[in-house]
């Protein structure tokens, strides 16, 4: 909040731009939406940031809904047979969220989840909640949780010799986090589930992308020492195309007032999304990315799960 206050109230800054994650986002939005400042774009898909538009109308996040990306997975193992689901999430907005929306989307089959296990942000250990997920004897285990979390469950269903199909959260599939738990629970990596909506650079399927060549020649010339395989770097462009987008249209003098018309108005074709999502807001709509699509892990990278599906919250 410091820092926010200081780019606000010394350097004047005409917005705020791409805060990253739902709790520094929560953290600064009372104070700038009283100061009238945008807060566009922030690293997040949290209900209590796309829904609030009314009360917090200076506050855009750029995630797909995670309420959404929870209502994908639950439609999704709701067509299976025979599930019984546990969960890990963060006991937060964001891994609340993601749950939720997993029971909406199962629907039905809600009862099929046989177990829950939150932890904190702040936890150094989630052995003692994967040992209760593991022995509630689920067959699927879904991960609303963040990369080093992530990293953790792999490590711990792999320790346990457990076995189940895994739905992790789409802000844990970059390649260099997959990397990671496939050198360690190969077994486990391969076949996880979850959802995608920028291009992954590192897959063959865009080796001819003018896109993806645009973003390594970004990368070599002001970001040499950055790794191409770190699908956030890609992300930071894709948000960054967008931000430019609104201030193109919010005048040659831009305002604050008329910064916001403009990001709450985007119609956008952004070259970094996956063919067919579109960048789209309005006064009364703040998920800009209203769609996505499963992706499996299939050894060594992501592929396409079928057409896209509705992200919408």
């Amino acid at each position: 909040m410091t820092l926010t206050r200081q780019l606000v109230e010394q350097n004047h800054v005409l917005a705020v731009f791409s805060t990253i994650g739902t709790d520094n986002t929560v953290a600064t939005t009372d104070y700038l939406n009283a100061a009238k400042v945008p807060q566009l774009f922030a690293g997040t898909g949290a209900a209590r940031i796309g829904d609030n538009y009314k009360s917090h109308p200076w506050t855009i996040g750029y995630l797909p809904s995670f309420r959404a990306e929870g209502v994908i997975y639950g439609r999704a193992i709701a067509a299976t047979a025979a599930p019984k689901v546990a969960v890990l999430y963060e006991d937060s907005d964001f891994g609340k969220d993601l749950t939720n929306g997993l029971k909406k989307g199962l629907g039905a089959k809600a009862g099929a989840i046989v177990e829950s296990q939150a932890y904190e942000p702040t936890d150094t250990s989630i052995d003692s909640q994967m040992s209760t997920l593991h022995a509630s004897g689920a067959n699927v285990l879904v991960l609303n949780v963040t990369p080093q979390y992530a990293i953790l469950a792999y490590l711990a269903a792999h320790k346990f010799g457990w076995h189940p199909r895994i739905y992790v959260s789409s802000v844990c599939i970059s390649p260099n986090v997959m990397d990671i738990i496939r050198a360690n629970a190969p077994e486990l990596a391969n076949g996880s589930n979850s959802i995608a909506f920028v291009k992954d650079p590192t897959d063959k399927v865009w080796a001819g992308d003018p896109v993806v060549a645009l973003y390594r020649s970004i990368l070599k010339r002001y970001a040499p020492s950055a790794k191409f395989e770190d699908v956030y770097n890609f992300y930071g462009m894709a948000v960054g195309y967008t931000m430019v987008d609104a201030l193109k249209h919010a005048g040659k003098s831009p305002t604050r007032a008329s910064l916001l018309t403009a990001a709450t108005h985007l119609n956008e074709v952004n070259p970094f999304m996956r063919p067919g999502i579109t960048i789209t807001t309005s006064p009364t709509d703040y998920y800009p990315i209203s769609k996505a699509q499963l992706v499996r892990y299939d050894k060594v990278h992501w592929v396409a799960l079928g057409p896209l599906v509705s992200a919408r919250g």
